[in-house]
Formats: structure tokens, C-alpha cells, sequence
């Protein structure tokens, strides 16, 4: 951050405490704890994609090499739950990383509205994690099934 990021910064910050400001800042501190709650969401369902990612990654060497039905439906269903995982968890890392400076469309000289082009940027981003987090549940949901489906065809070839 250079000198005049950070000046530009602080002229927001002071912005945001006055007094009359109070509304405009209780809106950006909600839109921000949105963000934070789905960091948080984010970052618990690429724990668990991790861990279940373990079973078909370890199914792989017990599948290979065998030529039978169970077998290579074994193998091809576990590449297929990776893959999966994977694709979740690009999503959820997509919700946590950042793309915009703090603050930056706040308009220090904007009058009363100072904060509105803030606010609906923060609200596209809002929208757009959710659905990337939305999506990635799902695509986890999908490849808890399939890992009951593996489980089965592990015990019973």
C-alpha cells in the first residue's frame, strides 16, 4: 500500500466515524460480516472436501489393476469424486480471496451518498460468492452420495 493509499484510507475511515455517517457505516459493517460468515463457510467446506477427498484417492491403489466391472467402476467413480472435490473447492477459493481494494468506491467528497457505490459493489460480490458457495455445497453433496456408492463397491468386491 503506498502513501497515498493509505492517506485515502484514512480520509474514508475518519468519513465513515462521524457522526452522520453512523447508517452508511452499519451498512458496510453488515455487508462486510456477510463476506466474513461466507470466508468462514468457505473455508470449512474445503476442510471437509480435503477429507473426503481421502477415500477415493487412497480407493485408487486398491482399484488399479484389477480388470473386473466392480473394479474399474471403482477406479473410474473415484477420479470422478476427486475431480469433483476439486471443482468445490476451486469455487470456495474463489469466495476467499480478495479482488478489490477496502474502501475504494467509497466517494469522500460524495455528500450524503458517499457510500453507495461501495455498498453495490459489495452487494455484487455478496451475490456472486453465494452462488459460487451454493454451487460448491452442492457439488459436495453430489460426491457424498457417490462416496456411499464407492463404500458399497468396496466392501463388496
Amino acid at each position: 500500500m503506498t502513501m497515498d493509499e493509505a492517506d485515502d484510507l484514512l480520509v474514508k475511515l475518519r468519513l465513515l466515524a462521524r457522526e452522520e455517517s453512523k447508517a452508511e457505516a452499519a451498512a458496510l459493517e453488515r455487508a462486510y460480516e456477510i463476506l466474513n460468515i461466507l470466508d468462514g463457510k468457505a473455508g470449512g467446506l474445503v476442510t471437509l472436501n480435503t477429507f473426503m477427498g481421502a477415500f477415493p484417492a487412497a480407493a485408487v491403489a486398491y482399484f488399479r489393476g484389477k480388470t473386473d466391472f466392480l473394479h474399474i467402476a471403482g477406479l473410474y467413480l473415484s477420479f470422478v469424486l476427486v475431480m469433483l472435490l476439486v471443482v468445490s473447492a476451486i469455487f470456495c477459493f474463489r469466495i476467499v480471496r480478495i479482488n478489490w481494494p477496502f474502501l475504494y468506491f467509497i466517494d469522500a467528497g460524495g455528500g450524503k451518498e458517499f457510500s453507495d457505490k461501495e455498498l453495490k459493489e459489495l452487494s455484487h460480490v455478496i451475490v456472486a460468492r453465494t452462488r459460487y458457495y451454493s454451487a460448491a455445497w452442492w457439488i459436495t453433496l453430489l460426491s457424498l452420495a457417490g462416496l456411499a456408492i464407492l463404500a458399497f463397491l468396496y466392501a463388496i468386491s
